[in-house]
């Protein structure tokens, strides 16, 4: 690798030392700069962090086809990745360390969390206690089309995530069906790959009362039986929690 080196330069006084990179300009260059630093270097790098998503979703979209389902638009996935990309940078971020405690079956969260989660300002993403893994689901529909789509991040008590996951809904009947599909797909996801005492967290309370009442019948009952049948046989405990402004791109980690 070519380096430009300090070249000395006679001047009409002492000797004048030039390190400055050729390519930018802002700084000495030396084997850092080149590789890292340099705006070149900088622009390369994020360019082929934004090619493996786009190799990813391209791999999605074929694997949806083969298996009976509907590859999303060329639109719909740039759009997907926009917005997918500025959540994975957010959830790199470090959480804050704050257990739960909860190992009982569809029980309330405790006092001082279900205050802490309606406070006013964005909430914060909690960890559960180790061992166990947290469900954050959002939904997002357009009554105009009857079109939705959900996402789904799944992490342990380190914050690192484990398993993510989205998918387009059509022909919803409104927000509440969304939601408790992205409910289902969560479930579904931490049965088939997790198989650990999960927390489901929603910011819609109703859907979280339906998976709760079993006596309750909605126009989304269909979705919320399979979402309480996927997690209370399919996995070995599952909390349901409801907690405010909890959508996936407004995570906060301290």
């Amino acid at each position: 690798m070519a380096i430009q080196y300090p070249v000395y330069v006679k001047g009409n006084s002492p000797l004048e030392e030039l390190s400055t990179c050729d390519v930018c300009g802002m700084e000495a260059e030396d084997e850092h700069h080149a590789v890292v630093r340099c705006n070149m270097a900088s622009t390369l790098g994020a360019a082929m962090r934004e090619l493996l998503l786009v190799l990813w979703r391209a791999w999605f979209n074929r694997n949806e086809i083969t298996h009976g389902g509907k590859g999303a638009s060329i639109v719909g996935s740039v759009k997907f990745l926009t917005c997918y990309r500025v959540e994975l940078c957010i959830i790199r971020q470090q959480v804050q360390d704050d257990h739960k405690g909860k190992k009982q079956m569809f029980q309330e969260p405790p006092a001082g969390k279900r205050e802490a989660s309606h406070s006013k300002s964005t909430a914060q993403w909690k960890p559960p206690d180790p061992g166990w893994f947290k469900i954050n689901v959002d939904g997002a529909f357009s009554e105009r089309s009857g079109a939705g789509g959900v996402g789904v991040v799944i992490r342990d008590h380190l914050g690192a995530v484990k398993l993510a996951a989205w998918r387009v809904i059509f022909g919803a009947s409104n927000a509440e069906e969304v939601e408790a599909r992205a409910c289902k797909e969560g479930a579904d996801l931490a049965a088939e790959w997790i198989r650990a005492p999960v927390i489901l967290e929603s910011d819609r309370a109703m859907v979280i009362q339906y998976l709760k009442e079993e006596n309750m019948k909605p126009a989304c009952f269909a979705t919320i039986q399979e979402t309480r049948s996927a997690a209370q046989s399919r996995l070995p405990c599952c909390v349901l929690s409801h907690v405010k402004l909890m959508s996936l791109r407004r995570w906060q980690s301290g």
